[in-house]
């Protein structure tokens, strides 16, 4: 926000004062999919995208359980079964999180990813 105060002195010489004022941000970003590069069994390793939506915007994404961020929404590659935290932060600082599992791996690949 932007407000400007005007003065005036008993001479009449006017001045303004423009002030910013920033808002706290307290809404979280939301998750709103995670898709893997493949839902067939693979024997390379499964890639997740993340997508999320935010009233101010989304900045970063964790796919280790906030441990680092990055700025892409793309993964690396997943070569072991197991389950996945993967945090998103927007601007303001708020984090969302959701976890999804690569189910199983067998000498025909890795399974789909479930969330």
């Amino acid at each position: 926000y932007e407000i400007t105060y005007y003065a005036t002195d008993c001479s009449g010489n006017e001045g303004a004062f423009l002030v910013h004022i920033i808002v706290g941000d307290s809404v979280p970003p939301e998750i709103v999919s995670i898709t893997a590069n493949t839902t067939e069994w693979v024997l390379s390793g499964i890639q997740l995208t993340v997508n999320a939506t935010d009233n101010i915007g989304v900045t970063e994404y964790s796919f280790d359980g906030g441990a680092t961020w990055q700025e892409s929404n793309v993964s690396s590659n997943y070569n072991e079964a197991g389950t996945i935290d993967i945090q998103v932060k927007d601007a303001g600082g708020n984090i969302s999180s959701k976890i999804v599992t690569i189910e199983g791996r067998t000498e025909y690949g890795y399974q789909d990813v479930a969330s």
